[in-house]
């Protein structure tokens, strides 16, 4: 006898008074009952509407999420935002002079 055959041994001698037998068979009866439902429970595969259930709203609650912020950022934009259209009239003008420029920021010239 080796010492894995050993430590089985006592383990069993020692889980002797944790084993649950009960004497009265309806009580037998009814906990393989419940072993089996539990194990039954366990092995089902889920139908087609739970599938679509698991993964719809899911998708439905990020949907709301981004229809949220999106309202969010259009009224921030549209009560913060700049309404002037400088920047598409200075984009519609022809480049200007670079030396008109350094002459207007540096004070020099005329």
């Amino acid at each position: 006898m080796n010492d894995d055959d050993l430590f089985l041994e006592n383990l069993r001698r020692d889980a002797v008074i944790l084993r649950h037998e009960p004497e009265d068979e309806v009580l037998w009866s009814r906990l393989e009952a419940r072993v089996r439902d539990s194990v039954r429970a366990v092995r089902t595969t889920p139908t087609v509407a739970q599938l679509l259930a698991g993964w719809i709203r899911p998708v439905a609650v990020s949907l709301a999420i981004l229809a949220i912020a999106g309202s969010v950022a259009v009224g921030v934009e549209s009560r913060y935002g700049e309404k002037s259209t400088a920047t598409l009239e200075a984009l519609s003008q022809p480049p200007a002079d670079m030396s008109s420029m350094y002459e207007e920021l540096l004070g020099v010239g005329d």
